[in-house]
């Protein structure tokens, strides 16, 4: 038997008797009780104002071929700023 032919055999055996999991009467584990949710103290009524800002960079350096061939760069840095009125 070839070291192949015994690699495959070891890998069929392997997927063959590991592909279920054993069910034994005492290894029940029962569910735990649900946890009750703590109730809640704060209200979200009334009006709100936020603001929230970012930065981002990075760069891209492309190169193409076809029709035309060149290659071209990309600066992708800059500012995100938004807010929120509710």
């Amino acid at each position: 038997m070839t070291s192949k032919s015994k690699l495959l055999l070891t890998t069929a055996m392997i997927v063959a008797f590991s592909g279920s999991a054993a069910f034994a009467a005492d290894l029940y584990v029962p569910p735990a009780a649900p946890v009750a949710a703590a109730p809640v103290a704060s209200s979200w009524d009334g009006p709100y104002i936020g603001a929230s800002v970012g930065y981002g960079w990075g760069s891209a350096d492309n190169s193409y071929t076809g029709n035309a061939t060149g290659t071209s760069a990309a600066n992708l840095s800059g500012w995100l700023v938004g807010g929120q009125i509710g």
